[in-house]
């Protein structure tokens, strides 16, 4: 090579270099300018209303602004993302899903983003029987594998392409989603002559086939000679699934928005009929229609493909050399996709980042938010508890600080009674025989039956002598000191308290003692600088715990809450 013609390479290289690297520039510097601006349309849509923003994004889809209707279902999302939620409310976020899913798909080329939201979006329709949000999400993502398969080949995905577009069918059936259904099917008879697998088609066709789909649906003429012609390629009749596969032109409605697509997914395969009757030169024509209407309708993946089978058919034919020229034609149709995606990837990640940002902002916020709230209000119910507690503390001392007054009024009452009582029997009895005629009536009581009369005699005796507050305050007072006082046997005064006074000896005798108590407790003059302790003790008790456990059987109070008492009412 002469020097000039090196020195003219040399800076063809260099210019196309520099035209890279502003191209790049200019990509990076548009796609700061977007971010900003999406950034700015994030914040001023926050405010609009779920079902205005979701309306908006629908009219944005139709006039192709994939990022402005990117946005609104992004903030759809990220709102409801993370909250419980209604049914409606679930099926609105299962539709911005979607709806985002199928944009990362179409317009940004983030498979793996468009993916993970496609099947959030499939969950969360599946669990609030959101159908038509399960359908599209099952459409959606079989397309998706579908893209890849043309651009990558190898049959990488068609075991996940058949599963997605068969639930599809399936559910869109079962559903009511014809559209979807049919779609479903018409992809899976495309794939069909890249990645063959007859047990599913066969499924397909017969499910197909057991619907009761609309007369008038757009795609149901089509779907059904499709059907034919697949069975009849499978039998190895190819000529009649060319001919079914023709039909399928004729059953397109001009009008359909899909018209140009179906008619080449037919003329594709027309082609491989073709090619297996080993018709070259017809498959090599029908081809050529293909690639005609691809570059004019712009439907690249179709023309990718049509290139591949191009070199394929001219290949089959002996011509090597065509055969390579479209081969070439090919890869650098499908190195130009590959270069376009990246160069959109390029510039709208950051569109996408700073949205993926906003959502795991949002989303932190949320839980932030969420745990701010769960403190606040376990706090509250904690403090409510504590007011709750603090004011049936506060009631229930109250009700116990009344009932011990009531008690102890009812108590100083009894103290009363038993004062008139015993001034009754005081003026009643004359005088208690004692000496000799005690001795002997000891001796008539031990030796023969005691009338009711005599037993009440004897009752008043005992009663008399516990009125005597000084012989039984000694704590060596016992049932014989009583029989000896009252001229009687043990024996016959324990069975007249038991009989006629309806207690044990034991009993009475503490009885009285506690009344003792409790009027020395109630006589804040003469005892009101002496002990609980003292007191007890006064009455004949050696033991201040055992004084309580007596002074509360009998009273219902504690020795301290009737001196309490007995002090505030004495003030």
């Amino acid at each position: 090579m002469r020097y000039g013609s090196f020195r003219r390479a040399i800076s063809g290289r260099a210019a196309g270099l520099l035209a890279t690297v502003v191209l790049l520039f200019c990509h990076v510097r548009a796609a700061e300018a977007m971010n900003a601006s999406t950034l700015s349309i994030y914040n001023d849509w926050s405010g609009v209303p779920t079902g205005r923003l979701m309306d908006m994004g629908k009219d944005f889809d139709l006039r192709n602004s994939s990022d402005s209707a990117l946005v609104c279902y992004s903030v759809v999302a990220d709102r409801l993302r993370g909250n419980t939620l209604s049914k409606e409310e679930k099926h609105i976020y299962s539709r911005a899903l979607n709806n985002i899913g199928y944009i990362y798909s179409t317009f940004i080329y983030d498979y793996p983003k468009s993916i993970e939201y496609l099947q959030e979006a499939r969950k969360v329709a599946d669990e609030c029987g959101y159908k038509e949000g399960i359908v599209y999400a099952n459409l959606n993502l079989g397309g998706i594998y579908l893209s890849c398969n043309v651009l990558y080949g190898n049959g990488l995905f068609q075991d996940d392409i058949y599963r997605y577009l068969d639930e599809a069918l399936r559910q869109g059936i079962e559903f009511g989603e014809y559209d979807a259904a049919l779609v479903s099917f018409i992809n899976m008879g495309q794939l069909f002559f890249e990645n063959a697998q007859p047990v599913a088609v066969r499924k397909a066709i017969q499910t197909l086939r057991g619907a009761r789909i609309p007369q008038d649906n757009d795609f149901h003429g089509f779907a059904l000679s499709q059907a034919d012609g697949l069975e009849a390629y499978m039998r190895r009749d190819f000529t009649g699934a060319a001919e079914c596969f023709r039909e399928c032109i004729e059953s397109i409605k001009p009008e359909s928005m899909m018209a140009k697509r179906l008619e080449n997914i037919a003329l594709f395969s027309i082609a491989e009929a073709q090619k297996a009757s080993r018709d070259y030169s017809g498959a090599i024509k029908t081809m050529e229609q293909v690639v005609a209407s691809s570059e004019a309708n712009g439907f690249d993946d179709d023309e990718t493909s049509a290139y591949r089978t191009m070199a394929e058919l001219h290949d089959l034919a002996g011509d090597t050399v065509k055969g390579n020229e479209y081969r070439f034609l090919h890869l650098k149709k499908k190195d130009s996709i590959i270069s376009d995606q990246d160069m959109t990837m390029l510039a709208r990640t950051p569109i996408a980042y700073e949205l993926n940002q906003i959502k795991e902002d949002l989303y932190e916020e949320k839980i932030r938010r969420r745990f701010i709230i769960s403190w606040a209000v376990a706090l509250t119910v904690c403090l409510i508890s504590l007011l709750l507690y603090v004011f049936t503390l506060v009631r229930s001392r109250r009700k116990m600080k009344t009932y011990i007054n009531d008690l102890y009024l009812k108590n100083v009452e009894l103290l009363k009674a038993d004062q008139r009582e015993r001034d009754r029997r005081a003026a009643e009895a004359a005088d208690i025989v004692a000496g000799s005629d005690a001795a002997s009536e000891s001796g008539k009581y031990a030796s023969s039956p005691i009338s009711p009369e005599e037993s009440r005699v004897i009752a008043d005796r005992i009663l008399m002598v516990m009125d005597d507050t000084g012989l039984i305050s000694n704590p060596e007072f016992s049932l014989k000191d009583m029989a000896d006082k009252i001229g009687c046997a043990p024996k016959v005064v324990s069975r007249v308290v038991n009989e006629t006074l309806g207690k044990n000896f034991r009993s009475l005798l503490n009885e009285y003692r506690i009344r003792e108590a409790c009027a020395r407790l109630l006589d804040t003059d003469r005892y009101g600088m002496y002990t609980v302790e003292h007191i007890a003790e006064s009455v004949g008790f050696n033991s201040r715990s055992n004084f309580s456990v007596t002074f509360k059987k009998i009273t219902g109070l504690t020795p301290a809450q009737f001196q309490q008492n007995a002090r505030r009412h004495g003030e």
